[in-house]
C-alpha cells in the first residue's frame, strides 16, 4: 500500500492548530489544490462530511469528499476520502515540543 508523511512544526499552540486542522473549510488556505469545499451543517465531528472539489488532471474538477473518522482533540484527526477516483486515508498526529510550538505529523494511505 502507498504510504507517505511529513512533519512540520508550528509556531502556535497545539489547541489552535488542531482547531484549523478539523475544520476543512480552512482547506483552501493551505492547500491549493482545493477548489471548493462545503463544510457539513453541523461542524467538524467524527462522522461528518465535507464536500470537497480538487483539481484533477488538466486542473478539472474533481471529487475529494471525505468524512472526519476520528477527532481527539488536540492530538489526533483522521479522515478518510469518499468520493473521487482514489480514496485514501489520513491522519494528523499533533504534539507540543514546548509551549507555543505544535508539532504535525501528517500521514497518508492509499
Amino acid at each position: 500500500m502507498p504510504h507517505a508523511e511529513n512533519t512540520v512544526t508550528i509556531d502556535a499552540p497545539i489547541a489552535t492548530v488542531f482547531g484549523f486542522l478539523a475544520d476543512g473549510a480552512n482547506n483552501p488556505r493551505w492547500r491549493p489544490g482545493v477548489l471548493d469545499i462545503t463544510p457539513p451543517a453541523g461542524g467538524p465531528a467524527v462522522g461528518a462530511t465535507y464536500a470537497q472539489g480538487i483539481k484533477g488532471p488538466r486542473g478539472k474538477r474533481i471529487a475529494g469528499d471525505y468524512r472526519i473518522t476520528t477527532m481527539e482533540a488536540p492530538s489526533r484527526l483522521a479522515f478518510a476520502v469518499v468520493a473521487g477516483p482514489a480514496r485514501p486515508t489520513g491522519t494528523f498526529d499533533l504534539s507540543e515540543p514546548e509551549p507555543g510550538k505544535t508539532s504535525v505529523r501528517f500521514a497518508l494511505d492509499l
